[in-house]
């Protein structure tokens, strides 16, 4: 049997496959955060630990398989990370990817002169608040007064320390971090010094689907054996391609989820370029992938302000109504999802045309990315996964507005996880 972790931002999940991968059970434990001033977006550790416990707990009780369990699979989201103190224990809360409190270290790190080559070795195109190497900038030196910290981990990399005592990271988060070199596979030297931290503040790189560590005594807390192989498998988007087997088919996974994703698999490393993430993929390949987060957000927004929408479904019912074109109405993005829009809207427009019309402009933005990526949608497979792919009225736009047929899969992070700990020989 197989557990595998979803670090999820909002949630921690846990499921259990069979060698099949088929599920047994799974348990989701919610994740609070903590707002404050400042952008400020917080996860108390004990909140983590404490959830994690609960989802692996309550995951084993309802298939009742806890002596069997023979393999470990960790995916999670990207940069969210604490500092443990010098005695091992976290000194801080968890930061969020989404917190904004980075911006001006961002700024001042895009300025330095050392920093000038950071698209040519990351994952990303260009710096943003969010990773990691920003928030550290803004802490500052990690090794320095009565409170220096002994090391900066990601999430995924303390839930491994809690399970295996390993201090360890796959190559494709810590691509992710800003501070890994994709081309010199390993820590940067330069984004180290400009971000105040050393090599020995991080930790060992490993790579994704391979294993890297046993849980050890600790891991019985969690209700847990010793001696369990655990993987990593990258980030969640990752992990979820790695399901829907885009490396065996060359596919490209389009996701409609909270945001929308266009996920692609390649045989050597991609050029960086602004709108798009790239990393390595297992197998010793690498994925490119560009991502929008106007999507499922965008649609639980109009469900609470559109009539008739609060149910689920609702929605999209409302949608398939209308006709193309929305009779002229139109739906915009402003920005990066600040704020939206109707435009040409009239006594003629109801409900159905208000709705059709967030799906059109969503759709629209998709194909944007997909032309971003440089893809053709004439010689490859197009899967679709994620929750606004159940909706046909959804799938039909998109099939229309890209010019090809959409390929409905399982790219569910927790299956691509339990499926790369399979491929790496668990069970």
């Amino acid at each position: 049997m197989i557990v595998a972790l979803d670090l999820g931002s909002t949630s921690i999940k846990a499921a259990l496959y069979n060698g099949k991968l088929k599920e047994l059970a799974q348990h989701s434990v919610p994740l609070p955060h903590i707002f404050a001033d400042g952008g400020t977006v917080e996860i108390d550790p004990g909140v983590v630990r404490a959830a994690l416990a609960k989802a692996v707990r309550g995951c084993l009780k309802a298939a009742g398989r806890s002596s069997k369990v023979g393999g470990i699979a960790i995916t999670s989201q990207a940069q969210t990370f604490t500092i443990l103190s010098r005695s091992g224990r976290p000194r801080m809360n968890f930061i969020s990817w989404q917190d904004g409190r980075a911006v001006g270290a961002c700024a001042a790190l895009s300025k330095m002169r050392s920093m000038k080559d950071f698209a040519s070795y990351g994952s990303f195109g260009s710096l943003i608040p969010g990773l990691q190497i920003c928030h550290l900038k803004r802490l500052g030196d990690l090794g320095t007064g009565p409170g220096g910290g002994e090391a900066a981990l990601l999430l995924p990399s303390w839930v491994a320390l809690l399970l295996t005592g390993a201090r360890a990271i796959d190559d494709n988060l810590a691509a992710m971090s800003g501070l890994y070199s994709l081309v010199e596979d390993g820590w940067k030297d330069s984004a180290l010094a400009a971000a105040g931290v050393r090599a020995t503040h991080l930790p060992e790189v490993v790579r994704s689907g391979r294993v890297f560590s046993r849980t050890g005594v600790g891991a019985g807390k969690f209700g847990l054996a010793a001696g369990i192989p655990v993987v990593f498998a990258g980030n969640d988007q990752t992990a979820g391609a790695y399901g829907a087997a885009v490396h065996e088919d060359n596919s490209v996974l389009v996701t409609l989820g909270t945001a929308q994703v266009v996920y692609t698999m390649h045989a050597s490393m991609p050029r960086p370029a602004a709108a798009s993430i790239r990393g390595p993929y297992p197998g010793g390949l690498y994925y490119r992938m560009a991502a929008d987060s106007s999507g499922g957000s965008v649609i639980n927004w109009a469900r609470h302000v559109l009539a008739g929408c609060g149910r689920s479904g609702s929605f999209f019912e409302a949608a398939a109504r209308a006709t193309p074109g929305c009779n002229g109405l139109t739906f915009h993005v402003n920005g990066d999802g600040a704020s939206y829009e109707w435009r040409g809207m009239g006594f003629q427009h109801g409900t159905p045309e208000l709705a059709r019309a967030i799906l059109e402009s969503l759709s629209d933005r998709m194909v944007r990315m997909v032309k971003a990526l440089g893809l053709a949608t004439g010689g490859r497979p197009f899967k679709i996964a994620g929750g606004g792919s159940r909706f046909a009225v959804w799938r039909a736009i998109l099939e229309a507005k890209l010019g090809t047929r959409l390929e409905m899969t399982d790219a569910s992070p927790l299956f691509g996880a339990a499926r790369m700990a399979r491929d790496a020989g668990l069970s």
